[in-house]
């Protein structure tokens, strides 16, 4: 059976994300007062955490710019690294620079996504060819729930924009298998369907090892889930436990068990 690939978020759909990230998340980390105050359910403390933010926002605003990807591979091991030499650069970990380098990198990043001559399809991490929409997305999602790091170790609220799923997973669905471990998923098959409430519904269909992402429903339906959608995003980059949102309904599953 035929399936449709979730459409892609307009120009307009990532602005206005982006645009409501750049002054909460500059602010946030301008109440940063201890570089070395831990992170719940990280092993970056919260000084990591915002260089992380900076160097990883300068290096998509170079893929943007046409110049390629500091992330030389996809796999976890290879980010991990770059990600750790890179965040080296940051020395100055104090919240008013940390604020200042924030903000600075999230104009960079706007300037360069909405350049008129930029190229619209850019080399992304590993030489993967992607939207440059799409790449936009990835990053402002990463930032909204490293803002919600942020403000775990700070003991304060942060508000996680519902709209974040939708410009998301559209986003990063042609790329999810790049994340399967082909040995573990050996011989499973199973279709999965996440709705998540007033926000669309996507069907990850699991075939022995490899992974498609689609937006219509490719057969039979194994496991549906029901989410709220800020809570699925959480639970699903394990910021938060499942039992939970389980418990008080924020996500509902049901059908045959196929794990």
């Amino acid at each position: 059976m035929s399936t449709t690939a979730p459409a892609l978020p307009t120009t307009e759909a990532v602005l206005a994300v982006l645009d409501g990230l750049r002054g909460p998340l500059a602010a946030l980390m301008g109440e940063i007062d201890d570089p070395d105050r831990s992170v719940p359910r990280l092993t970056w403390n919260i000084g990591e955490v915002a260089a992380h933010c900076i160097t990883c926002t300068g290096a998509y605003t170079e893929i943007l710019r046409g110049n390629g990807s500091a992330y030389p591979g996809m796999t976890v091991p290879e980010i991990t690294e770059t990600n750790r030499t890179r965040n080296c650069a940051v020395t100055d970990r104090s919240g008013p620079r940390l604020a200042k380098q924030m903000d600075a990198a999230l104009g960079e990043l706007r300037a360069a996504f909405t350049e008129p001559e930029a190229p619209p399809i850019v080399a992304w991490h590993g030489g993967i060819r992607h939207d440059r929409r799409a790449v936009t997305s990835i990053l402002v999602t990463d930032l909204y729930v490293h803002g919600h790091d942020i403000g775990q170790a700070l003991g304060r609220r942060w508000r996680l924009d519902p709209a974040v799923v939708d410009i998301f997973l559209p986003s990063m669905a042609p790329h999810m298998h790049h994340f399967v471990v082909r040995e573990a998923a050996a011989g499973f098959k199973a279709t999965y369907r996440i709705r998540l409430r007033g926000h669309g519904e996507y069907y990850f269909t699991f075939d022995d090892g490899d992974l498609r992402v689609s937006s219509t429903a490719p057969g039979r339906v194994d496991c549906a889930v029901s989410a709220d959608p800020q809570t699925y995003l959480l639970a699903a980059c394990r910021r938060i436990g499942q039992i939970t949102p389980a418990l008080t309904g924020k996500i509902l599953v049901h059908g045959r068990k196929p794990w």
